[in-house]
């Protein structure tokens, strides 16, 4: 789409040159070819000859780019955001798991030395008892 098509006017009569022209700015008018991608004509400068190029890329496709270029970035950046919010979760469910080991141990902990107190508060009593 993006080639360009080389008119040669050469063999061209002025009236079909006046056709061709007129062509153009009708294509232009109505937007069909913008200024970006406007028909040019060229003259060259070793024989004098005009000739038209014709872009077949059209301003619908520049005004396009753009819009895929922040829809890949906003794809990109959610693709981003995504894996760091599952690494935070696995993170926090790791973390989760942790602490409740360490709480479940030191509920052990805590009943073992309740056991220990109980036992000391036992034969403390006893003791008194036996004088």
């Amino acid at each position: 789409m993006n080639t360009p098509l080389n008119i040669t006017f050469q063999e061209i009569s002025e009236e079909r040159k006046l056709y061709v022209a007129d062509s153009l700015n009708n294509l232009n008018k109505l937007k069909l070819c913008t200024n970006d991608t406007q028909d040019v004509l060229v003259e060259s400068s070793e024989e004098g000859n005009f000739s038209v190029v014709l872009s077949q890329d059209s301003g619908k496709s520049r005004r396009i780019h753009p819009l895929l270029t922040v829809l890949i970035m906003t794809l990109v950046l959610t693709i981003i955001l995504s894996s760091c919010v599952l690494y935070l979760l696995v993170h926090m469910n790791f973390t989760a798991t942790e602490m409740s080991r360490k709480l479940e141990r030191c509920d052990k902990l805590m009943e073992e030395l309740e056991k220990l107190s109980n036992l000391v508060l036992f034969l403390n009593h006893s003791r008194v008892k036996e004088p």
